[in-house]
């Protein structure tokens, strides 16, 4: 069993404190108490002011130090998911783990950049068409007056009864949402805000600007798609290169002037603009994992892609599973072997293993025969024995030839069964392979059992939102570290979850 890692860094503005998360993610084989996909909360720790590389990784060392202590020894370090900074990249290397770029944190820079400006300070006209959609939001939320008018105005068009969302700078998403509700009722947004005699009406729209708006929704669509599905519990490391080709297709399709059938005309010039810059940021930010050994394996062990996501380079990445699937044989029967010398090895009564003596064997009792016939009988049959050991455990030269044939040859037949549907179950179909196939379920439930995303630690630091407050910012950081334990990990246990807005004064 294989558990990989989460990591991201927190700064309680509350507290003035910043901590370090560390969450474990695994598959559990069916039969087990509580199978399928499997979260916790391993540690969150206060660290220092300092963030660098070298000071973060000794802290994340040893939070796996006091972890890997208490685990059972069936359990492997996997992979360890952060977002794509260079500082936390450096900090997992050291650290010693193989890192994953989280990819809700690579879809933000893409789309952040297909929104920036020829610098990082000057301003676009989409920019400044979102600060006004931004601004507008801000306003109807600011005046209750403004609201009600806008609400009536929705009733009277037949518009669904959905208030305007404002956005958080460093959600991209939220953008989107921000956009999408205001593009909703914006009819009914247009003339209540040329309606009131506030500063607001200027930043009204006019109809070639709202249809931007709609084409940018309409664009950043299926990249808010992805994020979402990429962000589930479920969501596998598999679906990241299948996703990224889809956002590629799409960006294409755009990229000739052309239109997406849902919209009404082709699009305007700053729509192209836009289309043209997250084309760019695809190439820079996503386009490189088409080349990541960790997410073409992910893939090839995925019943559901195969070998989709590399027909060119089939060759090159079975050669890379078939010596990943050899080393796993190699340290299983490592493991095996060690166990049976253990099992075979005499034992005296103190417990150490028995010595070797010349001195003479002395006439059995009644008491002792029937140990006798157990000695005599495996003198007799050390030969075969040694033989059949040799044979099961494939330390023969000719043994190990059959297993990495076997290796190779269970690949090819993998491959060439039929692809499966979407609705397969992964976990489910590795399980059943697990004795036909122990090596290969064994690779395949590595990489597909790790998440494509480092989403699960922002939702801890929420959890931490929750208890570090502008009211409670006195909190002991060894309390806070204790409460969002508790408050993250009860749940998973079967408990209720902690409201701390009664349990905490």
């Amino acid at each position: 069993m294989y558990v990989h890692f989460t990591s991201d860094i927190w700064s309680s503005t509350g507290g003035g404190h910043s901590y370090l998360s560390l969450t474990a993610h695994l598959w559990e084989m069916e039969g087990c108490l509580d199978s399928g996909h499997r979260w916790a909360l391993l540690s969150l720790e206060l660290i220092g002011t300092d963030h660098g590389a070298n000071n973060i990784s000794e802290y994340l060392r040893d939070m796996m130090r006091d972890w890997m202590r208490h685990t059972h020894s069936g359990a492997n370090s996997g992979f360890m998911v952060t977002d794509a900074g260079r500082n936390m990249i450096r900090v997992v290397e050291s650290a010693g783990f193989t890192n994953v770029a989280c990819m809700v944190h690579l879809l933000h820079n893409c789309v952040k950049d297909g929104f920036k400006g020829p610098d990082e300070n000057s301003s676009t006209a989409v920019t400044q068409l979102i600060d006004h959609c931004r601004r507008i939001a801000g306003f109807f939320h600011r005046s209750t007056k403004s609201a009600k008018l806008l609400h009536d105005r929705q009733t009277l068009e037949c518009l669904p009864q959905h208030r305007l969302l404002q956005d958080v700078s460093t959600r991209w998403n939220s953008t989107y949402m921000m956009l999408e509700r205001i593009v909703e009722p914006q009819r009914a947004v247009h003339a209540v805000s040329l309606s009131v005699a506030a500063p607001i009406n200027k930043l009204v729209p006019n109809n070639q600007e709202w249809m931007t708006i709609t084409q940018l929704v309409e664009i950043l669509e299926p990249f808010k798609i992805a994020t979402d599905k990429l962000s589930g519990q479920k969501a596998l490391l598999s679906q990241v290169l299948p996703v990224i080709l889809r956002l590629k297709r799409h960006l294409e399709t755009l990229g000739g002037h052309s239109s997406l059938h849902s919209m009404a005309g082709p699009l305007t010039p700053q729509a192209q603009e836009v289309v043209r810059k997250l084309y760019i940021a695809l190439r820079k930010h996503l386009l490189p994992l088409m080349e990541s050994k960790t997410h073409v394996l992910a893939a090839l062990c995925d019943p559901c892609i195969k070998d989709t996501m590399c027909p060119k380079d089939l060759l090159r990445w079975k050669e890379e599973l078939v010596s990943l699937m050899r080393g796993e044989y190699s340290r299983r029967v490592g493991q095996q072997s060690e166990q049976i010398v253990d099992a075979i090895t005499p034992q005296n009564p103190s417990g150490s293993a028995s010595t070797v003596t010349n001195s003479p064997t002395l006439p059995p009792t009644r008491n002792d025969s029937r140990a006798v016939r157990q000695k005599r009988r495996c003198e007799e049959n050390f030969i075969q024995d040694s033989i059949a050991f040799l044979s099961e455990e494939g330390t023969s030269l000719s043994a190990q030839a059959a297993k990495i044939d076997l290796a190779e040859y269970s690949v090819n037949r993998y491959l060439e069964e039929p692809q499966g549907s979407f609705s397969t179950d992964q976990l489910t179909y590795w399980s059943s392979r697990s004795k036909a196939w122990p090596d290969f379920s064994t690779v395949a439930r590595k990489f597909l059992s790790c998440p494509p995303t480092s989403v699960q630690s922002e939702r801890v630091f929420s959890l931490a939102g929750d208890v570090v407050t502008l009211q409670r910012n006195a909190l002991d950081p060894l309390a806070v570290e204790k409460l969002v334990f508790l408050k993250a990990n009860l749940p998973i246990l079967g408990y209720p979850e902690i409201d701390f807005e009664s349990t905490i004064p």
